[in-house]
Protein backbone atom coordinates (compact mmCIF):
# COMPACT_ATOMS: atom_id res chain seq x y z
CA UNK A 1 0.00 0.00 0.00
CA UNK A 2 1.16 3.50 -0.80
CA UNK A 3 0.90 6.89 0.02
CA UNK A 4 -1.14 8.66 -2.36
CA UNK A 5 0.44 11.38 -4.28
CA UNK A 6 -1.30 15.07 -4.59
CA UNK A 7 -3.21 15.37 -8.04
CA UNK A 8 -4.63 18.69 -9.46
CA UNK A 9 -7.84 17.99 -7.88
CA UNK A 10 -6.79 16.77 -4.11
CA UNK A 11 -5.79 14.52 -2.01
CA UNK A 12 -6.95 11.35 -2.41
CA UNK A 13 -7.88 9.70 0.49
CA UNK A 14 -6.10 8.43 3.17
CA UNK A 15 -4.52 5.10 1.19
CA UNK A 16 -4.12 4.52 -2.52
CA UNK A 17 -4.39 0.98 -3.12
CA UNK A 18 -2.14 -0.66 -6.17
CA UNK A 19 -3.20 -1.86 -9.11
CA UNK A 20 -2.44 -5.17 -10.43
CA UNK A 21 1.12 -4.79 -12.62
CA UNK A 22 -1.00 -6.17 -15.49
CA UNK A 23 -3.49 -3.26 -14.82
CA UNK A 24 -0.42 -1.03 -14.70
CA UNK A 25 1.13 -1.93 -17.51
CA UNK A 26 -2.29 -1.52 -19.98
CA UNK A 27 -2.36 1.71 -18.86
CA UNK A 28 0.65 3.13 -19.78
CA UNK A 29 0.12 1.94 -22.65
CA UNK A 30 -2.58 3.66 -23.26
CA UNK A 31 -1.12 7.10 -21.93
CA UNK A 32 1.31 6.83 -24.36
CA UNK A 33 -0.59 6.98 -27.24
CA UNK A 34 -4.14 9.12 -25.29
CA UNK A 35 -3.93 12.08 -23.33
CA UNK A 36 -5.12 12.30 -20.15
CA UNK A 37 -9.07 13.39 -20.78
CA UNK A 38 -8.93 10.77 -23.58
CA UNK A 39 -10.35 8.32 -21.01
CA UNK A 40 -11.16 7.33 -17.42
CA UNK A 41 -10.78 4.32 -15.30
CA UNK A 42 -14.39 2.83 -14.19
CA UNK A 43 -16.11 0.11 -12.12
CA UNK A 44 -14.16 -2.57 -9.76
CA UNK A 45 -10.37 -1.08 -10.70
CA UNK A 46 -11.83 2.86 -9.58
CA UNK A 47 -13.48 0.95 -6.93
CA UNK A 48 -10.04 -0.42 -5.69
CA UNK A 49 -8.17 3.36 -5.88
CA UNK A 50 -10.61 4.54 -3.40
CA UNK A 51 -11.17 2.04 -0.61
CA UNK A 52 -9.68 -1.15 -2.09
CA UNK A 53 -11.95 -4.48 -3.03
CA UNK A 54 -11.07 -7.33 -0.20
CA UNK A 55 -14.34 -8.57 -0.43
CA UNK A 56 -13.64 -9.82 -4.06
CA UNK A 57 -11.34 -10.09 -6.66
CA UNK A 58 -10.93 -8.78 -10.43
CA UNK A 59 -9.55 -9.78 -13.38
CA UNK A 60 -10.55 -7.06 -15.64
CA UNK A 61 -9.61 -3.38 -15.93
CA UNK A 62 -12.78 -1.61 -17.45
CA UNK A 63 -12.63 1.90 -18.99
CA UNK A 64 -14.66 4.61 -21.03
CA UNK A 65 -13.11 6.44 -23.67
CA UNK A 66 -14.43 9.62 -25.09
CA UNK A 67 -15.04 8.34 -28.28
CA UNK A 68 -17.58 6.17 -30.61
CA UNK A 69 -17.27 2.65 -31.11
CA UNK A 70 -15.21 2.47 -34.00
CA UNK A 71 -12.94 5.23 -33.34
CA UNK A 72 -10.51 3.66 -30.97
CA UNK A 73 -10.84 0.28 -32.39
CA UNK A 74 -7.20 1.02 -34.19
CA UNK A 75 -5.64 2.75 -31.38
CA UNK A 76 -6.30 -0.50 -29.47
CA UNK A 77 -4.93 -2.85 -32.35
CA UNK A 78 -1.54 -1.24 -32.91
CA UNK A 79 -1.28 -1.68 -29.33
CA UNK A 80 -1.51 -5.36 -30.57
CA UNK A 81 -4.20 -5.37 -28.55
CA UNK A 82 -7.18 -8.32 -29.79
CA UNK A 83 -11.18 -7.55 -29.06
CA UNK A 84 -12.83 -10.79 -28.33
CA UNK A 85 -15.29 -12.31 -30.44
CA UNK A 86 -18.87 -12.00 -29.51
CA UNK A 87 -18.45 -9.13 -26.44
CA UNK A 88 -17.28 -6.11 -28.50
CA UNK A 89 -16.00 -3.56 -25.34
CA UNK A 90 -13.27 -6.53 -24.07
CA UNK A 91 -9.82 -6.49 -25.32
CA UNK A 92 -7.04 -8.62 -24.45
CA UNK A 93 -3.55 -6.87 -23.68
CA UNK A 94 -0.34 -9.01 -24.99
CA UNK A 95 0.62 -9.22 -21.38
CA UNK A 96 -2.57 -11.37 -21.35
CA UNK A 97 -4.69 -9.07 -19.42
CA UNK A 98 -8.40 -8.16 -20.06
CA UNK A 99 -9.93 -4.37 -20.66
CA UNK A 100 -13.11 -3.42 -21.14
CA UNK A 101 -13.34 -0.98 -23.15
CA UNK A 102 -16.64 1.84 -23.28
CA UNK A 103 -17.58 4.34 -25.93
CA UNK A 104 -18.04 7.70 -23.91
CA UNK A 105 -18.38 9.99 -27.40
CA UNK A 106 -20.25 13.08 -25.42
CA UNK A 107 -22.85 12.85 -28.43
CA UNK A 108 -23.44 9.15 -27.43
CA UNK A 109 -23.96 10.43 -23.79
CA UNK A 110 -26.22 12.86 -24.86
CA UNK A 111 -27.96 10.31 -26.47
CA UNK A 112 -28.46 8.02 -23.49
CA UNK A 113 -26.95 4.88 -25.49
CA UNK A 114 -25.48 3.45 -28.33
CA UNK A 115 -26.10 0.26 -30.24
CA UNK A 116 -22.63 -1.94 -30.98
CA UNK A 117 -22.05 -1.90 -34.52
CA UNK A 118 -22.56 -5.33 -36.59
CA UNK A 119 -26.01 -5.56 -34.82
CA UNK A 120 -24.77 -5.98 -30.98
CA UNK A 121 -27.10 -5.25 -28.31
CA UNK A 122 -28.66 -1.55 -27.18
CA UNK A 123 -26.43 -0.33 -24.35
CA UNK A 124 -27.86 2.58 -21.70
CA UNK A 125 -24.72 5.39 -21.03
CA UNK A 126 -26.69 7.05 -18.10
CA UNK A 127 -24.54 7.85 -15.55
CA UNK A 128 -21.54 8.44 -17.95
CA UNK A 129 -21.33 12.21 -18.09
CA UNK A 130 -21.32 12.36 -14.16
CA UNK A 131 -18.41 9.70 -14.65
CA UNK A 132 -16.75 11.84 -17.12
CA UNK A 133 -17.18 15.66 -15.42
CA UNK A 134 -16.34 13.92 -11.69
CA UNK A 135 -13.32 12.22 -12.41
CA UNK A 136 -10.36 13.35 -11.07
CA UNK A 137 -6.35 12.75 -12.09
CA UNK A 138 -4.56 10.67 -9.90
CA UNK A 139 -0.71 9.42 -9.88
CA UNK A 140 -1.03 5.49 -9.55
CA UNK A 141 2.64 4.46 -10.01
CA UNK A 142 5.75 6.21 -11.38
CA UNK A 143 4.99 8.71 -14.36
CA UNK A 144 2.03 7.43 -14.74
CA UNK A 145 -1.45 9.43 -14.19
CA UNK A 146 -4.52 8.90 -15.38
CA UNK A 147 -8.34 10.01 -14.53
CA UNK A 148 -9.87 7.75 -11.89
CA UNK A 149 -13.93 7.99 -12.15
CA UNK A 150 -15.53 9.25 -8.26
CA UNK A 151 -16.50 6.63 -6.21
CA UNK A 152 -20.63 8.71 -6.30
CA UNK A 153 -20.23 7.97 -9.92
CA UNK A 154 -19.50 4.48 -9.90
CA UNK A 155 -22.66 4.35 -7.57
CA UNK A 156 -24.76 5.67 -10.33
CA UNK A 157 -23.00 3.45 -13.25
CA UNK A 158 -23.11 0.27 -11.25
CA UNK A 159 -26.89 0.57 -10.49
CA UNK A 160 -27.20 1.06 -14.27
CA UNK A 161 -25.45 -1.79 -14.92
CA UNK A 162 -27.77 -3.41 -12.63
CA UNK A 163 -31.21 -2.62 -14.23
CA UNK A 164 -29.85 -3.39 -17.05
CA UNK A 165 -28.85 -6.89 -16.92
CA UNK A 166 -30.18 -7.57 -13.23
CA UNK A 167 -29.95 -11.46 -13.24
CA UNK A 168 -26.21 -11.24 -14.83
CA UNK A 169 -24.85 -8.38 -12.17
CA UNK A 170 -24.80 -9.82 -8.89
CA UNK A 171 -21.59 -7.96 -8.34
CA UNK A 172 -22.56 -4.83 -8.52
CA UNK A 173 -24.98 -5.13 -5.87
CA UNK A 174 -22.20 -6.74 -3.39
CA UNK A 175 -19.97 -3.41 -4.62
CA UNK A 176 -22.90 -0.92 -3.96
CA UNK A 177 -23.23 -2.59 -0.50
CA UNK A 178 -19.73 -2.49 0.52
CA UNK A 179 -19.09 1.16 -0.71
CA UNK A 180 -22.28 1.93 1.08
CA UNK A 181 -21.03 0.74 4.03
CA UNK A 182 -16.92 1.96 3.73
CA UNK A 183 -18.08 5.71 1.55
CA UNK A 184 -17.13 7.38 4.94
CA UNK A 185 -14.35 6.34 7.46
CA UNK A 186 -15.34 5.87 11.31
CA UNK A 187 -13.78 9.08 12.32
CA UNK A 188 -14.42 11.58 9.72
CA UNK A 189 -15.80 14.40 11.31
CA UNK A 190 -18.77 14.87 8.73
CA UNK A 191 -20.35 11.58 11.03
CA UNK A 192 -20.94 14.67 13.66
CA UNK A 193 -21.89 17.53 11.49
CA UNK A 194 -24.77 19.80 13.04
CA UNK A 195 -27.21 18.56 10.12
CA UNK A 196 -26.43 14.96 10.91
CA UNK A 197 -26.83 15.29 15.08
CA UNK A 198 -30.25 17.55 14.07
CA UNK A 199 -31.39 14.76 11.93
CA UNK A 200 -31.15 12.21 14.70
CA UNK A 201 -29.09 10.07 12.28
CA UNK A 202 -27.41 6.23 13.42
CA UNK A 203 -23.53 6.12 12.88
CA UNK A 204 -24.32 3.59 9.92
CA UNK A 205 -26.32 6.14 8.52
CA UNK A 206 -24.19 9.39 8.60
CA UNK A 207 -22.21 7.54 5.10
CA UNK A 208 -25.20 6.40 3.14
CA UNK A 209 -26.87 10.01 3.89
CA UNK A 210 -23.85 11.82 3.05
CA UNK A 211 -23.49 9.77 -0.40
CA UNK A 212 -27.02 10.01 -1.31
CA UNK A 213 -26.66 14.09 -0.79
CA UNK A 214 -23.93 14.64 -2.90
CA UNK A 215 -24.95 12.73 -5.99
CA UNK A 216 -28.32 14.02 -5.22
CA UNK A 217 -26.49 17.59 -5.51
CA UNK A 218 -24.68 16.56 -8.85
CA UNK A 219 -27.01 14.11 -10.85
CA UNK A 220 -28.78 15.12 -13.65
CA UNK A 221 -32.77 14.45 -14.63
CA UNK A 222 -31.64 11.67 -16.58
CA UNK A 223 -29.34 10.48 -13.76
CA UNK A 224 -32.14 10.58 -10.81
CA UNK A 225 -34.37 8.90 -12.93
CA UNK A 226 -32.10 5.85 -13.30
CA UNK A 227 -31.40 6.02 -9.32
CA UNK A 228 -35.48 6.64 -8.20
CA UNK A 229 -35.87 3.08 -10.43
CA UNK A 230 -32.98 0.82 -8.58
CA UNK A 231 -34.23 2.34 -5.07
CA UNK A 232 -37.78 1.75 -6.05
CA UNK A 233 -36.18 -2.13 -6.77
CA UNK A 234 -35.19 -1.99 -3.38
CA UNK A 235 -38.36 -0.77 -1.64
CA UNK A 236 -40.64 -2.90 -3.41
CA UNK A 237 -41.77 -5.48 -1.28
CA UNK A 238 -43.31 -7.58 -4.61
CA UNK A 239 -39.43 -7.17 -6.41
CA UNK A 240 -39.76 -10.44 -8.99
CA UNK A 241 -35.81 -10.13 -8.96
CA UNK A 242 -35.39 -10.28 -4.69
CA UNK A 243 -33.26 -7.05 -5.64
CA UNK A 244 -32.76 -5.98 -1.27
CA UNK A 245 -32.34 -9.38 -0.39
CA UNK A 246 -29.86 -10.92 -3.43
CA UNK A 247 -27.85 -7.85 -2.01
CA UNK A 248 -28.09 -8.49 1.47
CA UNK A 249 -26.96 -11.95 1.16
CA UNK A 250 -23.55 -10.51 -0.52
CA UNK A 251 -23.08 -7.24 2.30
CA UNK A 252 -20.63 -6.65 4.49
CA UNK A 253 -20.71 -8.10 8.14
CA UNK A 254 -23.46 -6.48 10.07
CA UNK A 255 -25.56 -5.56 6.78
CA UNK A 256 -26.66 -8.78 5.75
CA UNK A 257 -30.06 -8.68 7.13
CA UNK A 258 -32.44 -7.20 4.66
CA UNK A 259 -34.61 -5.22 6.94
CA UNK A 260 -31.67 -3.43 8.26
CA UNK A 261 -29.94 -3.33 4.65
CA UNK A 262 -33.25 -1.14 3.63
CA UNK A 263 -32.66 1.52 5.88
CA UNK A 264 -29.01 1.87 5.07
CA UNK A 265 -30.24 2.54 1.61
CA UNK A 266 -33.43 4.92 3.17
CA UNK A 267 -30.86 7.33 4.79
CA UNK A 268 -29.26 7.18 1.19
CA UNK A 269 -32.62 8.30 -0.41
CA UNK A 270 -32.88 10.68 2.22
CA UNK A 271 -30.00 12.77 1.50
CA UNK A 272 -30.50 11.79 -1.96
CA UNK A 273 -34.04 13.58 -2.41
CA UNK A 274 -32.99 16.34 0.40
CA UNK A 275 -34.20 19.77 -0.74
CA UNK A 276 -32.64 23.11 -1.49
CA UNK A 277 -29.11 20.72 -2.18
CA UNK A 278 -29.33 20.23 -5.80
CA UNK A 279 -26.38 21.29 -8.31
CA UNK A 280 -24.26 22.52 -5.53
CA UNK A 281 -20.70 21.55 -5.26
CA UNK A 282 -17.88 21.40 -7.38
CA UNK A 283 -18.03 17.91 -9.84
CA UNK A 284 -14.00 17.82 -9.43
CA UNK A 285 -13.79 18.61 -5.23
CA UNK A 286 -11.97 15.61 -3.05
CA UNK A 287 -14.26 13.13 -2.63
CA UNK A 288 -14.46 11.83 1.67
CA UNK A 289 -13.52 8.27 1.62
CA UNK A 290 -13.89 4.89 3.54
CA UNK A 291 -10.74 3.39 5.19
CA UNK A 292 -8.07 1.92 2.96
CA UNK A 293 -8.48 -1.40 2.18
CA UNK A 294 -5.76 -2.47 4.90
CA UNK A 295 -8.27 -1.10 7.55
CA UNK A 296 -11.11 -2.24 9.70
Amino acid sequence: MTRPRRSGAGTWGRWLRRLPERQVAALRALRAIWSEDRFIVIGAAAVACHIGLAWRGTADLDLSVAAGPDAYAGDLQALGWRRERGAPQRWTTPAGGLVDVVPGAAALVRRGGFAWPEGGAEMSLVGFRLAFADAAPVVLAPRLRVRIASLRSVVVLKMAAYLDRPWERETDLEDLAHILSRFLADDAPERWSDEIVDRGLDFEDAGPFLLGAQIGGLADRAERGLIRRFLAALDDPGDRLSTLSRMARRSPAGWTDPDRLGLRWGAFRAGFERPGRRGRGSPTSPIRRGPGPDRP
